[in-house]
């Protein structure tokens, strides 16, 4: 006869003997198993990003726990690249970027681009499961209304079901006039905001830095989103000269961006950086997902609008809000005197900062880039380079 429910065995597991309990767990194990092959294909990817998240959070405090323990044992200067638990962390962060690729071969970039932010969410857990800081009841508000923006954002998010099966096809996205033309825009407009830096180098440069990290992160996650089509939609992809390009391209962008991040920590304050760079980094790569691939030409109605709308700006304002939260207790821990010396003339040495809303590791750049290259910058800050631009 027809296989049974889950519901109906479990019900009628005590009453038979053990002969047909086994055939019936077989049964459940079944049904169980054709459950998860009826899973949507984006789904998995989403679920691929959160845990891409989740692990690069997990691996920068694994990392700073470290330094932790260094300081607090006295060995402020140890060799950390050796030790088990910072090589942990660093794998884990690894493991975490190499699982944004697959992701976003499956799923709309507006979907993913949403759940940066999570990254936030999953190190203020982390940091107070390991190192023991504090987790106010405001913070926890806020990062539960985070959550519930990315899960309005992927709720309404349109899934294209359109197979393209040639790298001609896909490339096709990233060679429209709309896309060329816009990016041409983008260059233009930061080398006029690059000149007029020079001559106004407050705000102008941090504008510039800003909108920079926001572009080429943007840009960075569209050209890997499309090499992971390619991979993942192609027979022999590996012949397609044109994703080897598109490589080194983004791996540059990805420079570029690891540098105006960091410059931007350097020259500004990191309350008010790592959010605006967060918040724009989002709004460009809805913009480049609409341009390459059209994400959202089937987001109608006007409760779907809505609902998209206020998810977007749910997890950018939590983002803000959690950033300001930290930066208060920051502000009742600090002595005065510190507050006081201004940035460019603090002790830059070659300790991580370990503070949670600092969101940088000393020397611990996935490029290994050398700091006299990046203007004299010591502290190199890790983000997700692969996927949806992370806080972490």
């Amino acid at each position: 006869g027809p296989p049974c429910a889950v519901g109906e065995l479990l019900q009628w597991w005590p009453r038979n003997p053990r002969p047909n309990r086994r055939e019936c767990l077989v049964q459940i194990l079944m049904t169980g198993a054709m459950q998860v092959t009826h899973i949507p294909t984006w789904l998995w990817s989403v679920f691929l990003c959160v845990l891409s998240n989740c692990l690069t959070a997990l691996g920068l405090v694994t990392q700073k726990m470290v330094h932790l323990q260094n300081e607090k044992s006295g060995k402020k200067w140890a060799n950390y690249f050796r030790q088990p638990w910072w090589i942990a962390g660093m794998s884990c962060f690894l493991v975490g970027q190499a699982a944004n690729i697959p992701a976003m071969a499956f799923a709309p970039q507006t979907m993913l681009s949403c759940l940066g932010g999570l990254a936030l969410v999953f190190n203020s857990a982390y940091a107070h499961l390991l190192l023991g800081e504090t987790v106010q009841w405001k913070e926890i508000l806020v990062m539960c209304t985070m959550v519930v923006g990315a899960v309005l954002v992927v709720s309404v998010t349109p899934v294209s079901t359109e197979k393209k099966v040639y790298a001609n096809q896909i490339f096709h996205s990233i060679l429209k006039p709309s896309f060329l033309i816009t990016a041409g825009g983008v260059v233009v407009t930061l080398i006029c905001l690059r000149i007029m830096s020079k001559f106004r180098p407050n705000p102008m440069k941090i504008i510039f830095l800003g909108l920079t990290c926001a572009a080429t992160g943007s840009y960075s996650m569209t050209f890997f989103k499309c090499g992971a089509e390619v991979v993942s939609s192609t027979s022999r992809w590996w012949l397609n000269a044109e994703l080897y390009a598109l490589a080194a391209v983004a791996l540059g962008i990805v420079v570029i961006q690891i540098t105006s991040m960091n410059q931007g920590l350097r020259h500004g304050d990191v309350v008010i950086v790592v959010p605006t760079f967060f918040a724009l980094g989002v709004l460009f790569s809805l913009i480049q997902a609409q341009l390459a691939f059209g994400e959202l030409n089937d987001l109608r109605g006007i409760h779907n609008i809505v609902m998209f709308v206020t998810g977007v700006l749910l997890v950018l304002g939590s983002t803000v809000a959690l950033l300001m939260l930290h930066r208060d207790e920051e502000d009742v821990e600090t002595p005065v005197d510190a507050e006081q010396v201004p940035l460019l003339h603090r002790n830059h040495n070659s300790e991580p900062t370990l503070k949670r809303d600092h969101f940088s590791v000393t020397s611990l750049s996935p490029l290994g880039l050398p700091g006299g290259s990046l203007d004299n910058i010591h502290e190199l800050s890790l983000i997700s380079v692969t996927g949806p631009m992370g806080v972490a």
